[in-house]
């Protein structure tokens, strides 16, 4: 007899080898992203029970591995490849159809980010999206303005630090961006910080303290 606190065991049917990546919720489901392209949901009528999940092959897109989707309100947004370059999607359900899309955001700027991605994080507040690239002193930040449904307003941007600055991680908390900086000319790690509530991010040079180099 199967009751409502059993572990949930579904498997994932595609014409693919399904490796599951990573897992995120998004709306009333699990998002599920695996390592052969191909994206699923876990939905539930309510809650999540052996007897009331099922899965659903929802998109197919190719995507960075070692990167995990962030969610901002009604979206996801993921990194893949796209030859030489990278391309960030933007996932969402759409009013008029039973599966969701995604949507590349950076298609009218293919040239701008390099191949290998980091990190994404995201600011929901603000509607803003920070990709961090590999070993570099870059953030490429997309930021959009939506009305209900409709994406009214985009725009990208690069921030580019001092050259000798290698940028280890970022993280948004509140209003604020955290950079991890590796400053390798005096072999040190520092962690500062830009108020995204500005017109203009400042740096908070005051409060940087020295890390461990590890």
């Amino acid at each position: 007899t199967i009751v409502d606190s059993d572990p949930i065991d579904r498997a994932l049917s595609s014409d693919q080898v399904t490796l599951i990546e990573s897992i995120v919720p998004y709306r009333k489901s699990l998002a599920v992203f695996t390592k052969s392209g191909r994206q699923f949901e876990l939905n539930a009528p309510e809650a999540f029970t052996p007897n009331t999940v099922s899965v659903t092959e929802s998109t197919a897109y190719n995507t960075t591995a070692t990167v995990k989707p962030k969610r901002m309100h009604e979206s996801l947004f993921f990194t893949g490849p796209s030859g030489l370059r990278t391309s960030l999607f933007e996932y969402r359900a759409l009013e008029d159809s039973v599966n969701p899309r995604a949507d590349d955001v950076s298609s009218h700027v293919n040239e701008l980010m390099d191949d290998d991605i980091k990190n994404v994080v995201t600011h929901p507040n603000f509607q803003m999206v920070f990709v961090l690239p590999l070993d570099t002193n870059l953030i490429y930040v997309y930021q959009q303005f939506r009305e209900n449904v409709n994406r009214e307003q985009a725009a990208w941007t690069k921030w580019t630090f001092d050259s000798n600055y290698d940028i280890d991680d970022i993280a948004v908390i509140e209003d604020e961006l955290f950079m991890l900086v590796h400053d390798p000319g005096e072999n040190r790690r520092i962690l500062e910080k830009i108020n995204l509530a500005d017109t203009v991010g400042n740096l908070d040079l005051s409060g940087g303290q020295s890390l461990p180099t590890a």
